[in-house]
């Protein structure tokens, strides 16, 4: 039934089955050197062999082989031959044109490089973006911050030269009294603690 199937896949010359083995019944069986190999690669234990190699007209071919092991319903047609329950008796070998699916690989590569590029260059811009915000953040805290201080200095400044009790609106002289003054510029201001100088 392997066989049949492996004339009708071979007649789409897409795909081709190989039933093959050290010792063959049938001499169309016989191992190429690519499925040789595999067997021996069986015989160490390896599950499986595969490789992707270029045929005669230059189109790349996936080979894929598989073990195949000796039951007891084997027993029946190979068991002349010296094999035992467990043996491996051969392997299948399937051969499929690679070409095709390459360039499906190939055309999802280029897919997946181009959204990466986008991508990658839409974040370059997004840091840029964020990096003038964070500077202008920045040079606006640091605009506040020297308004701040300079607004502090001429504070400082104008308490040290006249304090106005915020209460009763007077100013302290220089021997400690409180005197009424009219005045009409905005000054610091600050509570007189002796009610009694007024």
């Amino acid at each position: 039934m392997t066989r049949q199937i492996a004339d009708l896949a071979a007649e789409k010359d897409f795909v081709w089955f190989h039933l093959t083995s050290e010792k063959p019944i049938r001499p169309g069986n016989e191992p190429d050197a690519w499925e040789r190999k595999a067997l021996q690669r069986f015989e160490v234990g390896d599950p499986e062999y595969f490789d992707l190699l270029d045929s005669k007209n230059g189109e790349p071919n996936f080979r894929y082989m598989a073990p195949l092991r000796v039951d007891r319903e084997c027993l029946k047609c190979h068991a002349k031959q010296g094999y035992k329950e467990g043996d491996l008796r051969g392997g299948i070998s399937v051969t499929m044109k690679a070409g095709p699916l390459l360039r499906i690989q190939d055309r999802h590569f280029q897919i997946e490089m181009q959204t990466s590029l986008i991508i990658w260059i839409f974040g370059i811009f997004g840091i840029i973006a964020a990096a003038f915000r964070t500077k202008k953040a920045a040079q606006d805290r640091k605009k506040t911050i020297d308004e701040l201080q300079h607004a502090l200095s001429q504070v400082k400044q104008l308490s040290g030269l006249l304090p106005i009790c915020a209460s009763c609106k007077k100013i302290r002289d220089d021997k400690g009294y409180w005197n009424h003054l009219t005045f009409n510029n905005e000054l610091q201001e600050v509570f007189c603690d002796d009610k009694s100088k007024d």
